[in-house]
């Protein structure tokens, strides 16, 4: 069975931070991994390339990409690579553009121009001196520049808030936690927590949001997410059954194929 690793937020996001920033050289390959987490890599030398999602991406000098949650990808080394690594959770980032990332159906990458790249990179050198240095009005420091040089590189990708900033509900708030924690099969009273409410409750006014039950919603999510994972040719559809959070391979190939129209195994070929 291929097994994809996966990094989890409470191994690489500490104590109480909501976002972690490295600088880091890379001689060797990284293997293909994903993380319950999201994180933006900014390419300062070196070369080589990444799979990202399936695809193939060059790694050199101005390549930025943020990974969410949902994306998976490995590194390949020509030339040792070094890049800033801010790893961020749910709560680094406004709802708002966190909201725009999560549904963003495309990968997040781009080659950026040299000003923004002197722009974004000198606001990363920065962040990563607040981050570990102590100095007054350090966490107001760290939250508004990583906004600011997220936003940019956002700006750069062509990637835009939808309308204007609406002052998140507690059901969006669910929302954002169910797309960053579906793999991890969250109970209807967990979510429910989130937003506030009784389970009863958030059961009732998330079907009105969304149209969907609590457990159509998190099995769409998943049927979505094997989707892109059948794309990868090195996973089989059990692989990508138990990655994608469900725990009967039954019960996967019966709702991919009640959603899709075809098995998981066709899908992959077509």
């Amino acid at each position: 069975m291929e097994y994809i690793p996966h990094l989890q937020a409470k191994d690489h996001i500490y104590g109480d931070n909501v976002l972690v920033v490295q600088k880091k050289r890379l001689e060797e390959k990284c293997n293909l991994h994903w993380h319950n987490f999201f994180e933006f890599d900014l390419i300062l030398e070196g070369k080589g390339y990444q799979n990202f999602n399936g695809k193939e991406y060059p790694l050199e000098k101005g390549v930025g990409y943020i990974l969410k949650p949902t994306d998976f990808h490995e590194m390949y080394v020509s030339t040792p690579l070094t890049f800033y690594n801010i790893m961020f959770n749910e709560n680094a980032l406004s709802d708002h553009f966190i909201e725009t990332l999560l549904n963003t159906s495309e990968d997040i990458l781009t080659t950026l121009t040299p000003p923004v790249f002197e722009h974004i990179s000198y606001l990363t050198h920065i962040l990563d001196t607040e981050f570990n240095e102590n100095n007054p009005f350090k966490e107001s420091c760290i939250h508004n520049l990583s906004e600011t040089l997220l936003m940019m590189f956002m700006r750069a990708c062509n990637l835009i808030p939808r309308g204007e900033y609406v002052a998140a509900t507690p059901i969006k708030k669910s929302l954002l936690y169910i797309h960053t924690h579906f793999r991890e099969n969250p109970t209807l009273s967990v979510v429910a927590t989130v937003s506030g409410f009784s389970a009863n409750y958030f059961s009732e006014i998330f079907h009105q949001h969304t149209g969907q039950t609590y457990k159509e919603y998190i099995t769409n999510l998943k049927l979505n997410y094997a989707k892109h994972l059948l794309k990868q040719n090195k996973m089989t559809s059990t692989d990508v059954c138990f990655e994608c959070g469900f725990s009967s391979l039954s019960n996967f190939l019966k709702a991919f194929k009640k959603q899709f129209g075809v098995t998981p195994q066709e899908y992959a070929h077509q």
